[in-house]
């Protein structure tokens, strides 16, 4: 299994939470911070699980059409989420701000 870890010019270490990732093993690299950034949730009315992250300004915002199975949504955010981290650095730096 692949991980996407950043290293911030601060050498703060970021990645996405996932059991198994051996980053968190790593008690050498200091204290963890954790703060949540998406969340998979079920629409009643839609009848579709929909992934919802939170953007740097602290508000909430739902991504996607919407996912027949939970498993198809958490996927989805999973790589979503790993892009975000490669792609738009300035986004994550913001939420750990926060």
């Amino acid at each position: 299994m692949e991980y996407t870890i950043r290293i911030t010019p601060q050498g703060e270490v970021q990645c996405l939470y996932e059991e198994g990732n051996p980053i968190f093993a790593m008690p050498e690299l200091g204290r963890k911070k954790i703060v949540r950034a998406s969340d998979v949730r079920f629409d009643e009315d839609e009848q579709k699980w929909f992934v919802y992250v939170q953007t740097p300004k602290g508000t909430e915002k739902r991504l996607s059409d919407g996912f027949e199975k939970r498993s198809e949504a958490i996927q989805w955010e999973i790589e979503h989420l790993n892009a975000v981290l490669t792609e738009l650095p300035a986004t994550v730096d913001a939420l750990f701000r926060q």
